[in-house]
């Protein structure tokens, strides 16, 4: 059962509606006591089950024994121009009442729901439609057997490597066919014994796999220096976790001779020195791999887990939504737009920062997810529920829309495309965790070292030198309004670069080629080559630039957030998001409090968009006569407001004859540093 017949209902009473009449933005239905061990369960139920066990588990345990009330609201709508044009028939849009004007040729593509018990929407739980036409939609595999067994499908994996292999250029090793890992297993011995080789002796022929995992309890001899004699001759595989095993069957059934895994291929003494050695290679094994196998959900609590213990799949088959439109009956398909995310993008396994970047360079990876297997390459997606292929603007495609951009040879990308796709990447590594953070240059190295290759930049300590100050612009993001866990590890990287920190950052959105930009900050001196970061444990250097450097005083608060903040003079109030107001500091409240009680607190200007100034806060306290970076800070000066008023908020006025505002002080501030920089009344400062 794709969908209950209350969830279709409220979707349906919820669904924008082009014909003149208004929507409704929200309805109440009544559900049903939940049955979690129901053959058929309604996916968005189970999702709306799944939040309230996580975050309100007495309403949920209420509903397993009684009928639950809940809202449902449209939250957000995405519209997309139709393929087709209107025809004469069609009414003009004057002849419209005014909320549905201009939608005539317009379809919903997207709809994110709001389901919640309360009435607040805070407390409700988002789920995310993606609609599409009859037809538009790939052939769904509905094979019982695919939906109920836990068997891998080699066959449909073998046609995934096919088609890659016939049409994606893209999938190809970076370094060249003739380059192997220091050492591989060799999958040719009898039964359950395999062996290690030393491929500078014993050359390999043909491709080799690699695994992604991660670690269990369990108990097995690892590779070291005693070992490695033992392990040349064989290793019995019965011995070995039941993630390994299925691995090898898994590339035995594939036909690849050759299997890296971590542990065994890596000596695991730490006197003997093969860690840090092979731990730079990391990024040359996984992009040189034939085909990466991802245990993405296998349970870290389960001391020897199955790399695929795969739920059914039939309560997220696409469902049909039946809309009475025109006084017609028509329906549309619609999707449970988390399905690649929940079976990929946001499994367990990707939490990991090694394996953010096995997944990047690996030009092809398995997934074992959640449901179903999952194909990811260069060159495109599928799951089994969709082998040829997912349906249109559905998956997020990483690798290809991201990744391979940005390290293909020779890449054409502009400074702007690098410097959004560079952002995007680094602020998913940031999200996952390390075990060590000591390893946070070492796991992303490879990354660096990849992309640096494909083009012409230099990488310099997480930046890169032809947008560095744009780079520079990163801030830490709080959950909830609280900074989170972890430090600013400086003896790791210089305190300008984001690598120094071991908390998850963000970047302002850069510009696009069109819009507004004017920097305020000039690089005098960067670091030398040999600092940058991409092949050593640490990044050094100093940054030198010249700017206009604004005192930061008087701070308000509100618990642990900057609630205001005075900057040359004029005062701001904090917005909250990434395109507003905000003063974002790296340590805790007593270090800032103590910078400005000091009165050595500043903002460094970097650069100004259409509607931003953008900066860094930096301090030459305890480091004189070099600075630290020590926050960040953004002013909107300018806005355009998402709906219209006759007078503008308090603080902004409106700009004649045009949607925008702006605001008094911010724009007081933009034109006095854009001045004081044109007229080069700057300081130069050595960041460190």
């Amino acid at each position: 059962m794709p969908v209950c017949g209350p969830c279709h209902d409220a979707i349906c009473d919820i669904y924008p509606k082009v014909e003149g009449i208004q929507p409704k933005r929200e309805t109440t239905t009544a559900y049903p006591s939940f049955d979690p061990d129901a053959e058929e369960k309604c996916w968005i139920c189970v999702k709306h089950a799944a939040f309230l066990e996580d975050h309100y588990p007495a309403v949920y345990e209420r509903w397993l024994k009684h009928e639950l009330l809940v809202s449902v609201q449209a939250d957000f709508v995405y519209f997309e121009q139709e393929a087709q044009p209107r025809t004469r028939h069609s009414p003009p849009d004057e002849t419209l009442p005014p909320d549905s004007r201009g939608r005539q040729n317009l379809e919903v593509r997207q709809l994110i729901i709001n389901r919640n018990h309360g009435g607040d929407e805070e407390s409700g739980c988002l789920v995310e439609l993606r609609f599409y036409k009859q037809g538009d939609v790939p052939q769904t595999r509905l094979h019982v057997e695919d939906c109920a067994s836990n068997l891998i499908n080699i066959p449909q994996i073998q046609d995934w490597i096919g088609n890659c292999r016939q049409l994606h250029t893209a999938c190809c090793s970076y370094l060249g066919v003739n380059w192997y890992p220091t050492r591989l297993l060799d999958l040719t011995g009898d039964g359950d014994m395999i062996s290690v080789i030393l491929t500078q002796e014993d050359r390999p022929i043909g491709p080799y796999m690699t695994l992604s995992h991660r670690w269990s309890n369990y108990k097995y001899e690892k590779l070291t220096s005693q070992s490695l004699s033992r392990f040349r001759r064989s290793i019995d595989t019965s011995c070995l976790p039941r993630i390994f095993q299925q691995a090898i069957e898994v590339t035995r059934l594939l036909q690849i001779r050759y299997l890296w895994i971590d542990s065994l291929c890596i000596m695991q003494d730490t006197a003997c020195g093969d860690w840090k050695a092979e731990a730079l290679k990391m990024g040359d094994v996984y992009a040189n791999s034939f085909l990466n196998l991802s245990a993405s959900y296998t349970a870290g609590e389960d001391e020897n887990p199955s790399i695929f213990s795969p739920e059914s799949w039939n309560h997220v088959l696409p469902s049909e939504l039946v809309l009475m439109n025109d006084k017609e009956l028509h329906s549309n398909i619609f999707i449970d737009g988390d399905l690649w995310s929940d079976e990929v993008g946001e499994s367990p396994l990707m939490e990991r920062g090694w394996v953010f970047q096995e997944r990047f360079l690996a030009p092809r990876v398995l997934h074992f997810g959640m449901r179903q297997l999952a194909w990811e390459c260069n060159g495109g997606g599928a799951l089994q529920m969709f082998p040829t292929g997912l349906p249109p603007r559905f998956e997020d495609n990483y690798k290809k829309d991201v990744c391979w951009p940005i390290m293909r040879p020779m890449n054409t990308l502009s400074s702007k495309e690098l410097c959004s796709r560079w952002h995007e990447i680094v602020t998913a590594y940031s999200a996952c965790h390390l075990t060590f953070n000591t390893d946070k240059l070492i796991a992303f190295a490879g990354i660096a070292k990849i992309i640096q290759s494909a083009g012409s930049d230099e990488y310099i300590a997480g930046t890169w030198k032809s947008t560095i100050i744009a780079d520079l612009a990163w801030w830490v993001y709080k959950a909830n309004g609280r900074l989170p866990s972890g430090h600013q590890a400086t003896h790791r990287a210089p305190s300008w670069s984001w690598l120094s920190s071991d908390r998850q950052i963000c970047f302002h959105p850069y510009p696009s080629a069109h819009h507004k930009q004017e920097y305020f900050c000039r690089v005098m001196k960067t670091p030398a080559r040999e600092e940058a970061g991409v092949s050593v444990l640490s990044a050094k250097g100093i940054l030198e630039l010249q700017g206009v450097v604004l005192p930061v005083d008087t701070l308000g608060w509100h618990n642990m957030e900057v609630k205001s903040f005075e900057i040359g003079n004029f005062q701001f109030n904090y917005c909250g998001g990434p395109e507003s107001t905000n003063l974002d500091y790296d340590g805790s409240r007593a270090d800032i409090m103590s910078l400005v009680s000091q009165h050595q607190l500043f903002m460094l200007p970097l650069y100004a968009t259409g509607r931003l100034i953008v900066g860094i806060l930096v301090s030459n306290l305890y480091t004189n006569p070099g600075w630290r970076r020590v926050g960040a800070v953004s002013i909107q000066y300018q806005n355009i407001p998402p709906e219209r008023h006759d007078s503008a908020p308090d603080g902004w006025v409106k700009i004649p004859d045009s949607h925008w505002i702006v605001h008094i002080d911010g724009y007081k501030l933009y034109h006095d540093i854009s001045t004081a920089f044109l007229g080069d009344k700057v300081t130069s400062i050595k960041l460190v």
